[in-house]
């Protein structure tokens, strides 16, 4: 199957790379024109948030022409031949999620910065030596973060119940630990039971349900995934208690401006990849404008998302996962 590809006409200034992978191109001043590969793992609608992401993050940074790159397979070799192709096409910059740090796609990204073409990777490494990495909010920080929200939405104090995505998945395992640590700072808030919609709109809708009649009482639902909240607020109205069961998790703006509008939801998290896509801008931007070195131990700015550090290993986590509110759905 071939690469899909989408022209982006909006953003500035992105993307650069670190030790191995420097560019040779000089630093470009806010407003130069830009084209920007943004390279993804695969055609599932999650990859789609990652580019809403960027062009949200576009909007505050300048003018820039993203070239959207979703690869036929997930494999190394697709993600390479687009690789291939941008540097064929003289882009400016290449912002990757890698499906793996293998030769076959290190090597033409390598060939791509001799060439002076910038490279980020975002949700992803390139392995050592490789560029600065925009990576999520550990599962710790979300846990914790979504934990207070919902007690604070409830009066610290009631019950709760999550509907999460899929039951396997390490990293919202991690997260569902974090939450019953921090229930620990919230003795008169209780976490009922924890149920599954597997990632599918239908499943989370009818977990949702299931967890009303299964306890009257409750007073809150935390729904860590874009598609169980999106499900969990439809549901909720439905019910016809919104407001009255209250509503927190991670989530795109696009998909919650209702339920933001009619009061099923007033705070949540922006949903990962959105915040990572958001991320790689701000992060590529300064790469590109000389504002960001890419070096251990740097803060860098990254709109409002506040400020990330970049570690030893070059990887830079975000830290202040970004609420949204009623206030601000609308600017994205």
């Amino acid at each position: 199957m071939p690469a899909k590809r989408f022209l982006l006409p909006t953003l500035a200034a992105l993307l650069s790379a670190a030790p191995l992978f420097a560019g040779g191109s000089a630093e470009q001043p806010r407003g130069a024109s830009v084209m920007v590969g943004v390279v993804v793992r695969d055609s599932d609608q999650s990859w789609q948030m990652a580019q809403e992401g960027a062009a949200a993050a576009a909007s505050e940074l300048g003018d820039v022409e993203v070239s959207y790159e979703v690869p036929g397979d997930t494999t190394a070799d697709a993600q390479a031949r687009i690789v291939q192709d941008l540097v064929s096409r003289k882009v400016s910059a290449i912002a990757i999620s890698p499906v793996d740090s293998s030769p076959v796609l290190t090597e033409p990204l390598r060939k791509a910065a001799a060439a002076g073409i910038r490279v980020v990777a975002f949700d992803g490494s390139l392995g050592p030596g490789g560029p600065v990495q925009v990576t999520s909010a550990s599962p710790g920080v979300l846990g914790a973060t979504l934990t207070n929200m919902i007690a604070d939405q409830i009066g610290d104090s009631g019950e709760i119940g999550i509907v999460s995505g899929t039951p396997d998945s390490e990293y919202l395992g991690a997260l569902i630990e974090a939450v019953k640590t921090e229930l620990g700072s919230h003795p008169k808030v209780h976490l009922d039971a924890i149920l599954y919609g597997n990632d599918k709109p239908d499943v989370s809708a009818r977990e949702t349900v299931a967890l009303l009649n299964a306890y009257p009482g409750l007073s809150g639902i935390i729904a860590p995934t874009p598609v169980g909240l999106a499900a969990a607020a439809g549901a909720l109205k439905d019910a016809g208690v919104s407001g009255k069961v209250r509503l927190t998790g991670r989530g795109v703006p696009a998909d919650m401006k209702a339920a933001f509008d009619d009061g099923t939801c007033t705070q949540m998290l922006l949903g990962v990849p959105y915040d990572v896509g958001y991320a790689a801008a701000w992060v590529a931007a300064g790469l590109v404008r000389g504002q960001v070195k890419g070096t251990p131990r740097e803060t860098i700015k990254a709109g409002r998302l506040g400020t990330l550090v970049v570690d030893a290993s070059l990887s830079a986590a975000i830290t202040q996962p970004l609420v949204v509110t009623a206030d601000t759905v609308s600017d994205y």
